[in-house]
């Protein structure tokens, strides 16, 4: 894809990779209210499905998180600074992107991304943060005929 003149298609992959790791947070958190609210994670999963992209990747997400799993979702923690420098000289404010680094920059770097380089699990900040627990709650079970 012609992105424009040059440097213009570094900025294309910046809003790609950037795009991927805010929307990775904002649904894992999403996913970690509801665990915390006491809500079934097959509840979750299906009350977030459907057939729009946005919905499925938001399912998978809450089943990672179901399995255990949700400390691999990446949220770009190492491109972060990257981002924010290149907004600073730009004369734009990133303030979700401020956030999440801060966030993240207090937490432990025993992770690696997919290219080796140290980074911080989003989830296992949330975890460590949260007021209780963070964990899938055990699914209740209702017996026929109940209403729940």
């Amino acid at each position: 894809v012609y992105c424009g003149p040059s440097g213009t298609g570094q900025a294309v992959k910046t809003v790609n990779q950037l795009g991927m790791g805010l929307v990775a947070a904002a649904y894992l958190e999403a996913v970690a209210f509801g665990f915390l609210a006491g809500a079934d994670p097959e509840a979750i999963i299906q009350g977030v499905g459907g057939d729009e992209d946005w919905r499925k990747h938001l399912a998978s997400v809450a089943r990672q998180a179901r399995d255990g799993r949700a400390d691999d979702i990446l949220v770009k923690f190492p491109e972060l600074p990257y981002f924010l420098r290149e907004a600073k000289e730009r004369g734009f404010q990133a303030p979700m992107t401020q956030a999440l680094f801060e966030f993240l920059d207090a937490g432990p770097r025993d992770w690696v991304d997919n290219m080796d380089r140290p980074r911080v699990a989003f989830w296992h900040q949330l975890r460590a943060c949260a007021s209780a627990p963070l964990t899938a709650p055990t699914p209740t079970t209702r017996s026929s005929g109940t209403k729940p």
